[in-house]
């Protein structure tokens, strides 16, 4: 939509008025002169009145629109309980230790970073949580025999794998619970 500025707003009726001017001056004040000169001031009227209508038209729907969320407001309708039956939902546990026997038969590395760097990790991408569940798993398969240290005596020793029999056993068989 087009807002016409001031100066269309004076010039086009104004040169409406001159014209029906110039036309009696050039052939004087005859009855058929006097029709147009009047015929002009009332076209002249018309043409503002109409460019100021629209041109109120046009701010009325910009604040409309601008104040509006350009969107029909339906009614809000209430949320059912959805827990009338009292149902819970039991969250689905991944077998990490599985998942996790499988891939080192695969790939023998227990090294931290290699399980434990990136977003997300590779130990998260099994169902692992982080480094505690990771460091507890290594220790549940050490107490079973699969892995053990390096160096027995050394707290900070790397594990290795002690006995394939014992991973492929719980890769192909799941957790039993603690």
């Amino acid at each position: 939509m087009k807002e016409y500025r001031l100066w269309q707003l004076v010039l086009y009726p104004s040169l409406q008025l001159l014209s029906g001017f110039a036309i009696t001056r050039r052939f004087g004040w005859a009855w058929d002169t006097g029709f147009i000169l009047i015929s002009l001031c009332l076209l002249s009227v018309l043409t503002c009145a109409y460019m100021l209508l629209y041109t109120l038209e046009c701010i009325l729907r910009a604040a409309y629109w601008e104040g509006a969320d350009h969107k029909v407001l339906q009614p809000v309708k209430p949320i059912p309980n959805l827990n009338v039956y009292h149902l819970e939902v039991v969250k689905v546990k991944q077998d990490t230790e599985r998942m996790f026997c499988k891939a080192l038969l695969e790939f023998e590395n227990l090294t931290e970073s290699y399980w434990l760097k990136g977003s997300p990790s590779k130990w998260q991408s099994l169902g692992g949580v982080g480094r505690s569940d990771f460091v507890k798993c290594k220790d549940r398969l050490t107490r079973l025999g699969a892995l053990e240290r390096t160096n027995p005596q050394a707290t900070n020793s790397p594990h290795r794998i002690a006995n394939r029999r014992i991973l492929e056993h719980r890769a192909s068989h799941p957790t039993p619970p603690l």
